[in-house]
């Protein structure tokens, strides 16, 4: 019968130093992300309250996103609406493309 030797002492430090670090790592990611949920929040209610139309459109021409305002500005009930409707901005919105 072969005895279990006990675990060698740098093993063992090895162990508890990855644990820490891996611990740290892991508080830092969680640090970091929860900023980046603060700053979406900001970001978002910057665009959804803000007074001004706000909206993204893609190369082709199609809106990726809009705000309440620039909805409301350009005559549709809600973001959705306009996102739906304007498929093509340059010929649809702009009275010379």
């Amino acid at each position: 019968m072969q005895k279990k030797s006990a675990p060698r002492q740098g093993n063992l430090v090895g162990l508890l130093s990855s644990t820490v670090e891996n611990y740290i790592s892991y508080m830092n990611m969680q640090r970091a992300l929860d900023q980046e949920r603060l700053r979406e929040a900001k970001y978002r209610g910057i665009f959804e309250n803000a007074a001004e139309a706000i909206f993204q459109i893609s190369a082709e021409g199609r809106v990726i996103s809009c705000n309440p305002a620039g909805a409301a500005i350009l005559g549709y009930d809600t973001p959705e609406d306009f996102i739906e409707s304007v498929t093509d901005i340059e010929h649809q919105l702009w009275v010379n493309p």
